[in-house]
């Protein structure tokens, strides 16, 4: 992240990351994910 420029471009910068890019993703949720992943049978 750039620092550079007033703090107004690093707020807005850091609201793009927590809210529209998903920045933030609680490790339940991910575990969660893999463990439905590795459940579903391959593809024949």
């Amino acid at each position: 992240m750039n620092h550079s420029g007033p703090d107004f471009n690093r707020q807005s910068t850091l609201w793009n990351f927590e809210n529209a890019l998903g920045w933030i993703t609680r490790t339940e949720m991910v575990v969660e994910a893999l463990q439905r992943e590795a459940a579903e049978p391959l593809p024949t």
